[in-house]
């Protein structure tokens, strides 16, 4: 069994990794599947700089693209199993697929992509959701956050999809930060009509919502169903503000993820969600609606 050295040792904390001495992500929370990345570049690059080669001398042994090794080399690209085998043959040892093998498993828990979202989230200075399918995971409870993916994973485990949740709700302490990050979230009213996990579990999710929206800094908007067609019924998607100013935009869909990141794209995804803005409840009728419909669950609760 091959050993990771004890300076490249992840160390696990709250369902995420943190790499304890690796200069490649020192001191950042990564998934599972990114830390395994990381460390795969990393002991490729150890393993090519002690033979003396460099990039472009090693791609022809590992029949592949020096533009491929550079990738994989600095976490651009995900090594494939066959990469694993090819480094493993070349270098003479037993490390580089059981690695790729393992990161194939890890990245079944997030879409591709999704691992760079959480960076430029962790770093956001404001993020401004669209969500027609479900409640933003930034809003999410627990119990919701289970029953979605139970739903969604029915082949997971129930070890499988607790982690999952821990992860999720890892990911809300962005908000409770002495300075969070401004958050503007807008809602189909769908999502608020679908009783994911029950009406008990739906009426403790949007008093949620609700108390989340009175948050200095936080704005939840309700799109109704009578609205006319409108820019969001082509897909949900995040608008992330980086400490610089600029903006990415996030979308996301059941295996895979991008971050788009020029600008005239961006601002097509601005351009939508001002759209949004405008086609929405204002806050306060928001906030309205949902206690309304918070309200029909706790009687539908009730009575069962």
């Amino acid at each position: 069994m091959y050993r990771v050295p004890v300076s490249l040792t992840p160390g696990v904390q709250g369902g995420m990794i943190r790499w304890e001495g690796s200069k490649v992500s020192r001191n950042q929370h990564v998934d599972a599947a990114s830390a395994l990345i990381a460390f795969f570049g990393a002991e490729l690059r150890r393993r090519r700089q002690a033979a003396g080669m460099s990039i472009e001398q090693l791609a022809p042994g590992l029949h592949a693209s020096s533009s491929l090794i550079g990738k994989v080399e600095v976490c651009d690209r995900v090594p494939q199993p066959d990469l694993g085998v090819e480094c493993d043959q070349f270098f003479s040892v037993d490390v580089f697929e059981q690695l790729a093998l393992a990161i194939k498993k890890q990245a079944r828990a997030f879409p591709s992509g999704f691992p760079d979202f959480l960076d430029e989230e962790a770093k956001a200075t404001s993020i401004e959701e669209w969500d027609v399918l479900h409640v933003p995971g930034l809003l999410q409870t627990e119990e919701y956050a289970r029953a979605l993916f139970r739903g969604g994973r029915r082949g997971d485990t129930d070890e499988e999809i607790g982690e999952l949740v821990a992860n999720r709700l890892e990911r809300q302490a962005i908000l409770d930060r002495p300075k969070p990050p401004k958050g503007w979230f807008i809602i189909g009213v769908a999502v608020l009509r679908q009783p994911v996990g029950g009406p008990r579990v739906m009426a403790v999710q949007l008093a949620r919502i609700a108390e989340t929206a009175e948050r200095p800094g936080v704005v939840v908007q309700i799109v109704p169903l009578a609205t006319a067609a409108h820019p969001g019924l082509l897909g949900t998607f995040t608008l992330l503000t980086r400490p610089d100013g600029t903006r990415v935009a996030y979308t996301e869909s059941i295996t895979s993820a991008q971050l788009t990141e020029r600008p005239e794209d961006v601002a097509e995804f601005v351009l939508a969600y001002d759209t949004l803005r405008i086609e929405a409840l204002t806050p306060d009728a928001s906030t309205d609606f949902i206690r309304r419909i918070q309200e029909e669950y706790e009687n539908e609760a009730e009575s069962h």
